[in-house]
């Protein structure tokens, strides 16, 4: 039973150190397309997201800003395609990633760590001042003193 055991946990740790090697790896997909004119450039990230956008000046020569919207959206949707194409090869041999399961495998977008960051930002604010003591004081009555008084602006 014990062998058994230990077999479990180190087929666990070994899927588990798996995971997190997809997960850096699928972090690093990018995928750049340039349209058919060679005047407009996009790379996008494993979520399709835009990372760059190269625009020639030749498109001043011919100033159209429908068609060079058109270039633009169409060159970033065939980046996605791409990149979405390189995340799902990075998936095989394994079963088909279900797009729900997609942003779990890629971790928390820039946007969602920035966040994360403000909320530790404030609760290490929130610590700080609990530990400094000047809570004590508070008699229950009126608004309590806080670090949000003091980081108002």
């Amino acid at each position: 039973m014990q062998t058994y055991a230990e077999q479990l946990m180190a087929e666990f740790q070994r899927t588990r150190e798996q995971a997190a090697e997809l997960r850096e790896r699928l972090r690093t997909v990018t995928a750049t397309v340039t349209s058919p004119d060679s005047l407009v450039t996009a790379t996008v990230g494993p979520r399709g997201q835009l990372l760059r956008l190269d625009i020639d000046p030749r498109v001043y020569r011919r100033p159209n800003s429908r068609v060079l919207a058109d270039a633009i959206t169409t060159t970033v949707q065939r980046a996605t395609v791409a990149a979405a194409a390189k995340v799902t090869e990075l998936c095989q041999p394994g079963p088909p990633l279900p797009a729900e399961h997609l942003d779990a495998a890629l971790g928390p977008t820039d946007a969602e760590h920035a966040a994360i960051e403000g909320e530790w930002a404030a609760i290490d604010a929130y610590d700080a001042f609990i530990r400094s003591g000047e809570f004590a004081d508070y008699d229950g009555y009126g608004d309590p003193p806080g670090p949000a008084a003091r980081l108002a602006p």
